[in-house]
C-alpha cells in the first residue's frame, strides 16, 4: 500500500492541498494595514574590503 502515493492522481491531489494550505497561511499572517514601502526598504550591507589576500581566509 506504500506505493499508492506514487500515483499521478494522489500526487496531483497532495500538492494541490499543500498550495491551498499555503495560500490560506498567508492570507491569515498577512498585515493588510501595512504599507508596502515599508516591506521595500531594506538596508545597504556594510561590506569591508580587504586589500591583502591573505587576510580574507583568516
Amino acid at each position: 500500500m506504500t506505493d499508492a502515493f506514487w500515483y499521478k492522481k494522489v500526487l496531483h491531489d497532495i500538492m494541490t492541498t499543500c498550495i491551498i494550505m499555503h495560500n490560506m497561511i498567508i492570507a491569515d499572517e498577512r498585515n493588510v494595514d501595512a504599507s508596502i514601502e515599508d516591506h521595500m526598504k531594506t538596508p545597504t550591507p556594510e561590506v569591508e574590503m580587504m586589500l591583502d589576500e591573505n587576510t580574507r581566509f583568516q
